[in-house]
């Protein structure tokens, strides 16, 4: 059973670890997935995969990656897997938290 078929899923840091394994298990059950990652050249292609090189930490990079997903009709799932995170809640994050560390 295909139980993601057509849904859309961004998962950043989807190169390796957890978001790599996320991004698997979502393309094994019908989804179509976009990575985000600084080296996405080691992630094997794959069909209905989207790989998306960027460094998070580089704010030209993510306003690029931004306007890229803002022409996808939708994403139904988004998954955090990029090792940079600080103790709150994710919407609370900014460009500046990130690029202190």
């Amino acid at each position: 059973m295909k139980e993601f078929k057509n849904k859309v899923a961004l998962v950043i840091g989807g190169t390796s670890g957890i978001g790599n394994a996320t991004a698997n298990a979502l393309l094994e059950n019908g989804a179509i997935v976009h990575i985000v990652g600084r080296n996405v050249e080691k992630v094997t292609d794959m069909h209905n995969l989207i790989k998306h090189k960027v460094n998070i930490s580089n704010t030209e990079e993510v306003k690029s990656l931004i306007k890229e997903i803002e022409s996808l009709d939708n994403i139904d799932y988004l998954v955090n897997a990029s090792g940079i995170f600080g103790p709150k809640p994710f919407l609370e994050h900014t460009m500046k938290i990130i690029i202190r560390i």
